[in-house]
């Protein structure tokens, strides 16, 4: 370790640890909607169980044997029975996220929710932690991982052909798991420094396949890891987000970067279980089916986002699986179109129901240099009407509707009609929560 880390402010791990035990930190003000970020991954998590990838993944995981258990095995929502830390916290995480119905931070570009809320139940469950404990570490991680995100680049790193949230979610959830574990300044900035070792996440050429959505959960599972490594003692550099991360990712070295507070509060619930680039999409579609427009009479539809943008997703009608589904402006106009917008099955299907032809869709780039997630569309139906509309993502908190999407995922999974209540019931009541274990299935 070279002295100057400890210099000042020090190396942005550095300060990116001492932000759980800054003493102005208002943990319990974000409280509200970090509770609001676990119950809508919670009921996440229960839905993607059933993902055909996941229990792919699963299946191949139960043949495996782990001789290091750190403290195990570990129970999670897809794991009910226990395994190993790094398998309970990855099918969480899949799980979380392989469906796209988990929650953005826009400002960061990525999905904190998916790496960060399953680290924390599965860690807070083993250690036995309270609702507030669980909801504070919840809180930091988003920061951690939003914070580090935003430094280099957010939504302009997909142009330099990485994923934020994979690159960078090992240290959100390597901040959950640390700060549930309790460890001091030092500690935390080496498993921060362990996260930040494993930096990857590129953004394919092509498509995204299956591995896409593997390499966030792979990096929650390498952050939970992280945390276990530093308290039994293993180092990390302290500055691998200063220097060598400027040098990698294109980005200026700001040594008065701050980490930001808050990050919990900034996130937006997603409606459809589609990439987030088609959700202006789907809003421009159902304003046009509100105002009369028939969709199902649609015959051309031209769609311009931002070029950032156009790496996430495709217009193709023929798909290899459900992720590539969840990809396609084909299968977000259809879906539109049939009402079906918001049912994960209809992307799992990876069949393009429509009751005629189906229509023809290009992907354009917006000629605005501004980021925005945003959509126009154009086009017209058979008949000749030609339309023209501004999508724009549904930012909406509207907590009623976030109940209803919950208890729809949750009975979707394995839960009956009563066990979802009962389980809303007490995630909305997180705080008052003694032991986060009993949130999660018995073991079978």
């Amino acid at each position: 370790m070279g002295t100057d880390q400890h210099d000042g402010d020090g190396p942005y791990l550095r300060r990116l640890a001492r932000l759980a035990q800054d003493p102005h930190r208002e943990t319990g003000r974000w409280h509200p909607r970090a509770m609001a970020e676990v119950i809508d991954a919670v009921g996440c998590v229960l839905r993607g169980a059933s993902h055909p990838m996941v229990r792919r993944v699963a299946a191949g995981l139960a043949g495996q044997h782990d001789g290091h258990r750190p403290g195990g095995p570990f129970r999670g929502l897809v794991t009910p029975a226990g395994a190993p830390l790094d398998q309970a916290v990855l099918l969480d995480s899949l799980a979380c996220h392989v469906d796209e119905f988990d929650s953005l931070h826009p400002a960061s570009a990525t999905v904190p929710a998916a790496v960060v809320v399953p680290t924390a139940l599965v860690v807070a469950a083993s250690l036995g932690a309270s609702g507030p404990r669980l909801l504070d570490a919840v809180g930091y991680g988003y920061d951690v991982l939003t914070s580090v995100a935003q430094r280099f680049g957010a939504a302009g790193l997909y142009a330099r052909s990485w994923w934020p949230t994979s690159t960078f979610g090992a240290l959100g959830a390597a901040a959950a798991a640390g700060h549930l574990l309790a460890l001091d300044d030092d500690a935390l900035t080496h498993a921060l420094g362990i996260a930040a070792s494993a930096a990857g996440g590129l953004l394919s050429g092509d498509r995204f396949g299956e591995g896409h959505y593997l390499s966030a959960a792979q990096a929650a599972a390498y952050g939970a890891q992280a945390a276990w490594r530093a308290q039994a003692g293993m180092t990390a550099s302290w500055t691998l987000l200063d220097a060598p991360a400027s040098r990698a990712f294109g980005t200026p070295d700001d040594p008065a970067a701050a980490p930001r507070q808050g990050s919990v509060a900034e996130c937006v619930v997603k409606w459809y279980p589609c990439a987030r680039p088609l959700h202006g999409v789907i809003e421009g579609l159902v304003e046009l089916r509100r105002a009369g427009f028939d969709l199902t009479a649609l015959a051309e539809v031209e769609i311009a986002i931002h070029s950032h943008l156009l790496r996430f997703v495709t217009a193709e009608s023929e798909v290899d699986g459900p992720t590539e589904a969840a990809a396609s402006a084909v299968f977000a106009v259809c879906a539109a179109a049939v009402g079906r917008e918001s049912d994960p099955g209809f992307f799992r299907a990876a069949r393009a129901t429509w009751p005629g032809r189906v229509p023809v869709v290009r992907l354009v780039a917006s000629p605005d240099d501004a980021f925005t997630w945003d959509s126009r569309l154009s086009g017209r139906s058979a008949t000749g009407q030609a339309f023209e509309v501004v999508g724009r993502p549904n930012t909406s908190e509207a907590p009623p509707r976030l109940r209803e999407k919950f208890l729809t995922n949750a009975t979707a999974g394995a839960l009956s009609a009563t066990e979802a209540a009962e389980l809303l019931a007490t995630l909305s009541n997180l705080t008052a929560v003694r032991d986060v274990a009993t949130l999660l299935p018995p073991a079978s």
